[in-house]
C-alpha cells in the first residue's frame, strides 16, 4: 500500500492512496489526528492499483502520524501502515498527479 497527501500547497487536507488487489466490500480507513475517515470499494482491482481519494476535516502537518487500514467484508484486516508524514508524502514512488 502507498500512500500520497496530494496538492501540497493548495489543499493540505486531501490524501490520496495507493492500494492494490483490493475488491468490492473492503473498507479503506484513514485515522488522522483522532479522526477516521472510511472509503468503501465498489469496484474489483485483481492485480491493479486503485487511486482513492479522501478528503479530511483538519489540515495535515509534517511529523504527525497517519494510519491506513484496508479490511474485508468480514472485517478481517488484509493491508495495514502506520506512518509519520514528512514533506506530504509517505514514501518514494508515486505515479504524477
Amino acid at each position: 500500500m502507498e500512500v500520497r497527501a496530494t496538492a501540497k500547497q493548495k489543499n493540505k487536507k486531501k490524501v490520496k492512496i495507493y492500494c492494490t488487489n483490493v475488491h468490492d466490500g473492503d473498507v479503506i480507513k484513514v485515522t488522522y489526528a483522532g479522526k477516521t475517515y472510511t472509503k468503501k470499494v465498489t469496484k474489483n482491482f485483481t492485480d491493479k492499483t486503485m487511486t482513492s481519494p479522501v478528503k479530511m476535516k483538519m489540515k495535515m502537518k509534517n511529523n504527525k502520524w497517519i494510519k491506513f487500514k484496508v479490511t474485508n467484508q468480514f472485517k478481517q484486516e488484509i493491508q495495514s501502515c502506520k506512518t509519520k508524514m514528512r514533506k506530504w508524502d509517505t514514501a518514494k514512488w508515486f505515479p504524477d498527479d
